[in-house]
């Protein structure tokens, strides 16, 4: 749609029916976090403490669905192929269902928010930029993505150069925040500064000594490997490895012999689909693998392949292993039964939360600025998501807030995320994975970490 500014909000709508319709929203919540900045504490699972799905907002009924043109055209550039592939049906369906709520809800003054959708592939294909420059020709006001840090840096200049709001629910790159976008770059996936300190508080939990470190040579790998070998170290564990990978080697046969030789009692492995050739050289350099940590980035059911045409790893080989991932662990919650009627045979809710709260968040902000414009949507999510407004944990209740004039606070699926100046969000979950024997990881909690 035409990017000029748009005006929606109508002086009628506050008024005494919009004030009753506030009533309606949830009380004030504790956000989950650290006054004494970042020490990693346990919470409860997720559920206990869950924002209330959306689905089942007390307001839910009070709006027509919303019709006709779009108010909001939002671009979705997420991995539909490459090494990253397996991320992609959570978060197109996260971001689906989002686009849904907001429109039963009667969307932004009565019109739809609609999706159109982009395949950001991965370094092999190079494509990214391209299905970039589709979006932008397709006059979107804000895009989903990409989902890999390095895939966004590659065309973040290209995306608020052209004065379209880009956020991303999974680029957890250190680097990111760094990126000059003019205010218009945001993500609701925390820095890998916080997932790395999870994961070596872990492996200081667990017991360990050394640690060997074999990490993607990216943007992505070489920031959450400086994180976790800062946070190691700070609790005595000696680092006597660490090393950077290329992408898509033909063998890692000699980089793991290279940690093998220092013999560390913890591996930690940051990679993509690497995982699958590097596994089976760490199975013949090892005796066992249950001391293997891994991240977001190959945390998954590693007995399936990449590729329905690829084999995944024998069973049981990286049983008692543990993988990190950011955010809560939404299978088998309300809200994972819901992506589950959009996508009945997803088999990964990886940053599927995190792309329900970016589009909410969104239209959100248009909603606050009154206009579907780049640069206006931008200046207000810090307020929606943060700032001192009222907590609200659905579109709806942060919606019927809004019309009556109050500040929002959207505490999310994924969490509250209260972005700052650089769009990053300061608090967050990490979710803690433990391998089972059918090398498939089973959701052990979630702790809560906030940005110093």
């Amino acid at each position: 749609m035409n990017r000029s500014t748009r005006l929606w909000r109508s002086i009628a709508a506050v008024g005494v029916a919009a004030l009753v319709l506030a009533a309606c929203g949830g009380d004030d919540s504790d956000e989950p976090s650290d006054d004494d900045g970042p020490v990693a504490e346990e919470t409860d699972e997720p559920g206990d403490d869950d924002p209330e799905d959306p689905g089942d907002d007390p307001g839910a009924g009070e709006y027509e669905p919303a019709e006709g043109d779009p108010a909001l055209t939002i671009g979705t550039l997420l991995p539909q192929s490459g090494t990253l592939a397996f991320l992609g049906p959570p978060m197109t369906t996260g971001a689906e269902l989002a686009a849904a709520d907001i429109n039963e809800a009667g969307g932004i003054d009565g019109a739809p928010v609609e999706l159109v959708n982009a395949d950001e592939g991965d370094d092999s294909l190079n494509i990214v930029g391209a299905s970039a420059d589709s979006l932008i020709n397709q006059e979107v006001d804000a895009i989903l993505g990409a989902a890999a840090t390095g895939m966004s840096q590659r065309v973040y200049s290209q995306i608020t150069g052209a004065g379209i709001l880009q956020i991303s629910p999974s680029n957890t790159g250190v680097i990111v925040s760094d990126w000059d976008t003019g205010g218009l770059y945001f993500r609701t996936a925390p820095s890998d500064l916080l997932q790395g300190e999870i994961l070596g508080e872990v492996i200081l939990e667990d017991g360990h000594e050394t640690l060997g470190i074999l990490y993607l040579d990216n943007p992505y790998g070489e920031g959450l490997a400086t994180s976790l070998a800062e946070t190691a170290e700070a609790g005595g564990v000696e680092v006597v490895h660490n090393s950077a990978i290329a992408e898509r080697s033909e063998s890692y046969s000699a980089e793991v012999s290279g940690l093998a030789a220092e013999s560390p009692d913890a591996i930690a492995v940051i990679t993509y689909d690497d995982i699958y050739a590097i596994v089976p050289e760490l199975e013949r350099a090892f005796d066992s693998l249950d001391n293997l940590y891994l991240v977001d980035g190959n945390t998954k059911n590693l007995s399936e392949g990449p590729t329905p045409d690829e084999p995944g790893l024998p069973e049981g080989v990286v049983e008692g292993a543990t993988g990190t991932i950011p955010g809560q662990s939404v299978e088998g919650t309300p809200f994972g039964e819901r992506l589950l009627e959009i996508t009945p045979d997803l088999d990964s809710y990886t940053y599927a939360g995190e792309a329900y709260d970016a589009i909410v968040l969104v239209a959100l902000a248009a909603i606050q600025a009154g206009s579907s414009d780049g640069q206006d949507i931008a200046a207000e999510m810090a307020s929606v998501s943060g700032g001192g407004g009222t907590a609200c944990s659905s579109f709806v209740e942060c919606k019927q807030l809004i019309e009556a004039g109050e500040d929002v606070n959207y505490d999310g699926i994924s969490g509250p995320i209260e972005f700052d100046d650089n769009g990053d969000p300061q608090s967050a979950y990490i979710g803690i994975y433990d391998f089972d024997a059918d090398n498939a990881p089973q959701f052990r909690e979630a702790r809560t970490l906030d940005v110093d």
